[in-house]
């Protein structure tokens, strides 16, 4: 009885050692995994900016896993979109940016997010979404950006009916109040246009000569020279 008692003193000593042994593997592996993370991304990033976007995705994506651990989370997230718009995988890069939004809604960096994100938009045409997300950004900095971006690319929709539901949705917009006007402008035979055109131009303080071609003022002379052309025979 004694040696079958020692016996299950040495299994339970023994797999105490192997639990611990464990253990400490796991601890070294976690803290491999951690310094792995900033190797990963360096050389993912590496891979970005020699424009090998593609190898550069596949680096990025064991780093988009959130982690406490993974402090690159939200970076390789950002990246990843990035690549993918670089090649032309819109959709892609709109799912992840939009899933970066979701998970990591407080990243600093969000502004960035959302400009990326409208341009996504606007080059497939999806313009209210586009202008939605530029309205989200918070950087006063970058309004004037914004403006050239939102002119850019509102100046393709040549539908004046859109325009206007668009001015509905966002009735301070300036910039589509001012596409508005310029579109209307081309049929002023239209009363309901000329109207609406008055109201732009009042509203938002916009320049009257830039949407209604005005005659010149008469300009009078206080001498004036005149000469007389005489046949040449005469």
């Amino acid at each position: 009885m004694l040696v079958q008692g020692d016996q299950s003193l040495n299994r339970i000593y023994e797999m105490k050692k192997i639990i611990l042994i464990v253990i400490a593997l796991a601890s070294n592996l976690a803290l491999f995994a951690q310094i792995d993370y900033a190797k990963q991304y360096r050389n993912a990033k590496d891979l970005f900016r020699e424009g090998k976007y593609n190898l550069a995705m596949e680096t990025f994506k064991p780093l988009i896993a959130y982690d406490q651990k993974n402090q690159y989370s939200p970076y390789a997230s950002f990246y990843y979109a990035l690549s993918a718009y670089k090649q032309g995988y819109d959709a892609v890069a709109k799912d992840m940016l939009l899933q970066l939004k979701n998970v990591h809604a407080k990243w600093e960096k969000m502004d960035e997010v959302n400009l990326w994100l409208a341009m996504i938009y606007f080059r497939n045409k999806d313009y209210f979404q586009g202008v939605k997300t530029l309205n989200a950004i918070q950087d006063k900095k970058q309004s004037d950006y914004i403006k050239r971006l939102k002119e850019q690319y509102l100046s393709q929709i040549t539908d004046a009916e859109t325009l206007r539901m668009m001015l509905e949705e966002y009735p301070n917009d300036d910039v589509v109040a001012k596409i508005l006007a310029r579109t209307i402008a081309k049929d002023l035979s239209d009363e309901e246009n000329k109207k609406t055109l008055e109201s732009l131009i009042e509203r938002f303080k916009l320049e009257r000569s830039d949407f209604i071609p005005e005659a010149p003022g008469t300009f009078y002379k206080e001498r004036y020279s005149v000469s007389v052309l005489l046949p040449f025979m005469l």
